[in-house]
């Protein structure tokens, strides 16, 4: 990953986790960004 994607990928983290605690927020994805913080990780195969 390049750093640009780096930097927004933690930007990213960053901003969600100021709603941690106010909004219900559901993912689809492949992969949790690092730094993200989540309550429960569900994995579906």
């Amino acid at each position: 990953m390049s750093f640009s994607n780096t930097m927004q990928t933690m930007h990213f983290a960053q901003t969600i986790n100021w709603f941690k605690g106010k909004v219900t927020m559901v993912f689809i994805t492949h992969q949790v960004p690092k730094g993200l913080q989540v309550d429960e990780v569900v994995n579906m195969e």
